[in-house]
């Protein structure tokens, strides 16, 4: 038998180690109003930004997000965190992970993760990555739906006490198929 202390010890150590992982949520809502420190999205080295997510950033924070990617190599897999400042919309910084669809999707949402753990933003929403029309998405709504929760799962699972992400929030707009999906994948 155990002696009292190992047992508490054990307890203090599993609630930390819970306490400490990432609260992950499936939302059906307009990701421009979800309260974030940051949206991570993709987008394209050719800067053709005006469709989906780029349109609902554009809405919300006008060319802010957007202007501060022409100044810098756009190199397919590369996270940038764009800084806001105070718009329309609910999230506070752009996390824009450069995606020519030449790497998987899992890959290119780790990018983002880890690129908003390093700026040390503590609530992030990432949306329904190549789910919609997208020319050249080579997963299906399913394998997307997959990739995006591998991706976060891993990510959960591999942090420590000192990361900053405290919250992720998936979030689907008008798809209660990928609603569905992600739930399943995730929670």
């Amino acid at each position: 038998m155990a002696s009292p202390q190992f047992k508490c010890y054990h307890t203090i150590q599993n609630c930390r180690e819970y306490v400490m992982k990432a609260l992950v949520k499936v939302l059906s809502c307009d990701i421009g109003q979800t309260p974030a420190k940051g949206l991570i999205t993709a987008v394209n080295s050719g800067e053709m930004w005006y469709g989906g997510i780029d349109r609902v950033i554009e809405t919300n924070a006008g060319s802010m997000f957007h202007s501060q990617l022409r100044s810098i190599p756009l190199v397919d897999g590369k996270a940038i965190v764009a800084k806001g400042r105070p718009h329309r919309g609910r999230f506070e910084n752009e996390v824009f992970v450069i995606d020519d669809l030449g790497l998987p999707l899992e890959q290119i949402v780790t990018a983002g993760l880890k690129a908003a753990e390093a700026t040390g933003l503590s609530t992030l929403t990432v949306p329904t990555l190549r789910m919609g029309v997208m020319a050249g998405a080579r997963e299906t709504k399913a394998q997307a739906a997959v990739a995006i929760a591998r991706a976060i799962k891993d990510f959960v699972a591999q942090q420590g006490p000192e990361s900053s992400v405290r919250e992720i929030s998936v979030v689907t707009f008008r798809d209660p198929e990928a609603e569905r999906m992600l739930k399943a994948e995730l929670l």
